[in-house]
This record gives C-alpha cells, sequence and structure tokens, in this order.
C-alpha cells in the first residue's frame, strides 16, 4: 500500500488542498488517478503525515486507483449515419487523423471537440469542431469510442500518453 497526496482536478487544472489517499498501484507525482466517486485527482509531490496515519489508522482514509482513461484521441473514421459510408465531402476528409481532446458527449446537444494536433504532428490548438446534435455514443469492438449526431458518426481511437509509448 502507497499513501500520496492529491488535488481535485477542476477544468483541468488542480485546485484545494492536497488530500491525502491510500494506493494499491504505482503512481507518481502528475498522475491522474480517480477516487471512489470516479472524480478525478492529480498526485502532488507533498510529503504525507505518516504520524497521523499511525495515530488513527489507514481505514479512514479514501482508496484511489491510476486512471485509465484517455486523455487524447485520434479520429480515425467519419460515416454517414444514413449509407455507413466513409463521409469524403467537404472538410470531413481533412479531419481524419486528427488529435483530440477527449470528447465530452452529451446526449441530445451538439457537442464542440477541441483540435490538438494535425495528422502530421503539426499544431492545431485553438481550433475546434461543433459536431450536430448527438443522438449516443458507445465503445465498439476495436475499443474505440463511437460519437453518433444526427448527421455522422465519428470514431474516436484512444492514444496513450507519451510517457506510456
Amino acid at each position: 500500500m502507497q499513501y500520496i497526496k492529491a488535488k481535485f482536478i477542476k477544468q483541468d487544472k488542480p485546485v484545494g488542498r492536497a488530500y491525502t489517499y491510500k494506493t494499491s498501484d504505482e503512481v507518481k507525482p502528475g498522475d491522474i488517478v480517480t477516487d471512489f466517486k470516479g472524480s478525478k485527482l492529480v498526485v502532488v509531490d507533498e510529503p504525507v503525515d505518516a504520524e497521523w496515519i499511525l495515530a488513527y489508522g489507514d481505514e479512514k482514509l479514501g482508496e484511489i486507483k491510476k486512471s485509465e482513461e484517455y486523455e487524447e484521441y485520434r479520429i480515425v473514421d467519419i460515416r454517414d449515419v444514413n449509407t455507413r459510408q466513409t463521409r469524403t465531402d467537404g472538410r470531413y476528409p481533412l479531419r481524419i487523423g486528427r488529435i483530440v481532446k477527449k470528447p465530452r458527449v452529451h446526449i441530445g446537444v451538439a457537442t464542440t471537440i477541441e483540435y490538438l494536433r494535425n495528422a502530421d504532428g503539426s499544431d492545431y490548438s485553438g481550433m475546434y469542431l461543433r459536431t450536430s446534435i448527438v443522438c449516443g455514443s458507445f465503445i465498439n469492438e476495436k475499443g474505440n469510442l463511437v460519437v453518433e449526431t444526427v448527421n455522422s458518426a465519428y470514431e474516436f481511437e484512444p492514444l496513450m500518453a507519451e510517457s506510456e509509448e
């Protein structure tokens, strides 16, 4: 069992004070972890008060797990929802291969997807894709995230963080 300090993440930034947690996973400062409620935290490089743990016991500590969530995705296909054929009209072919932040989708509303890089690796941050209204999302047999909208089905492949590759 490892004891660590972690801060909650709000709007992609660590906020507030660091809390002490226990984990059986191997984590280091900067790693993203989740608590039992699914909240995201980041491990920080702060000392753990071992005397407090000895005095009160570790049963008072929450347990966290290393997050398996991917933060970057590659657009691998965009299909027409009616024909199920890859879209070749307009700018759709240019979007395939681009790297984006994890899509945050909500059924019944349009989604804005934040680009990070072009397929060739060049910077494309600050650019966005706005979809039509989202009808559903699921993980397909390849392990890819599929987001279905009124007009298109976007397939996203999760990318491992550079430190894990």
